[in-house]
């Protein structure tokens, strides 16, 4: 199902004309968040939903149906009254918190600076660029002579 998702962005950056660096700046859709869903390795989240809808031109339940998170119909009696879903309950259960004050955010020295995060988030984003760093030293050698 997620391979149809997969399928209408890579039509929609056909159609475009798009790469995918051109494709994740019209979107507005995380870099990373878009190359995975374009690979068919993950699925958008509940927020990501409306942004994927928008930039496809689709519904949010057609996204929510390629992606398999379509909520099923409610199920409803004879004498017409909505039964509760099936299922467990979502979430902790309440009184069962970290205790007060919840996390504590660390402050880090060496952040990445923005221009680097920008750089870090546009490598991230080309597939080839992550399987040429995901090879091996002896591979990575061979191409770094081959573009010297």
């Amino acid at each position: 199902m997620a391979n149809q998702l997969a399928q209408a962005i890579k039509d929609k950056m056909a159609a475009e004309g798009l790469n995918v660096s051109q494709a994740v700046e019209k979107s507005g859709i995380n870099p990373v968040s878009f190359a995975n869903t374009l690979r068919g390795k993950s699925k958008p989240n509940s927020r990501g939903v409306g942004a994927w809808s928008k930039w496809l031109g689709v519904e949010e339940g057609k996204i929510l149906e390629w992606t398999g998170k379509a909520p099923e119909p409610p199920v409803v009696s004879a004498d017409g009254t909505v039964a509760a879903p099936a299922g467990k309950r979502r979430g902790r259960p309440p009184g069962s918190g970290k205790g007060k004050g919840g996390r504590k955010r660390v402050v880090r020295d060496d952040a990445m600076p923005a221009g680097q995060m920008a750089m870090a988030l546009r490598v991230l984003s080309d597939g080839l660029a992550v399987k040429v760093a995901q090879a091996p030293a002896e591979t990575r050698a061979i191409i770094a002579k081959l573009l010297a």
